[in-house]
């Protein structure tokens, strides 16, 4: 004696109910600045990469230091700034481990490229699988739309891959304007 429910199965109401907010995206309100700030400092370190790499520089060290010391640091800086605009929420401590995880991931890349004898970012598109995944992780917690980002970020990783003299500097923009497009969203949210 149980009631059936069930919802229509019109493609159009399927593909509003993947894209749409989940009641976690509230919490992004807090991470408009931040995601700004750090698309900017995504775009430097691979404009600085990228221009390193057309200038002739092979020599991993200064690539590990711009990626796993620099975006380190801002990491560090970026935890600190997120907690000073309150506590830190379940969903927040949730994501944070992506997060880290993604980051662990980007800085193995250059032990890689060394233990593997490969020359300095061969590994370079994997920039894009790695953030890829973490915005289709993103779009389960919080909204579908993060769906488009991690497709932008896995095309981009193919691209990356055919065009390797610019792959850093596609990745630079494709990840910026992940990372900024909903960061000035949330953050316009957040001030009405």
């Amino acid at each position: 004696d149980e009631q059936i429910t069930s919802g229509s199965g019109r493609l159009d109401q399927l593909v509003a109910r993947v894209f749409r907010e989940t009641h976690h995206a509230p919490v992004l309100e807090k991470w408009g600045v931040l995601w700004m700030w750090h698309a900017l400092v995504l775009l430097v370190a691979s404009l600085l990469t990228w221009l390193l790499h057309m200038r002739g520089v092979s020599t991993l060290l200064i690539y590990t230091t711009v990626w796993v010391i620099g975006l380190g640091l801002w990491a560090a800086v970026f935890w600190k700034l997120r907690q000073r605009l309150g506590p830190v929420t379940f969903v927040e401590r949730q994501i944070a481990p992506v997060w880290g995880s993604s980051m662990i991931s980007i800085a193995l890349l250059f032990p890689l490229e060394w233990w593997l004898e490969l020359p300095a970012l061969s590994l370079a598109p994997l920039l894009g699988v790695i953030s890829g995944g973490v915005f289709i992780i993103k779009a389960g917690m919080f909204s579908g739309v993060f769906y488009l980002q991690a497709a932008a970020l896995l095309i981009c990783a193919a691209v990356m891959a055919v065009a390797e003299d610019y792959a850093m500097l596609i990745f630079g923009i494709v990840a910026a304007l992940c990372f900024f497009i909903p960061g000035y969203q949330y953050e316009t949210r957040r001030r009405r």
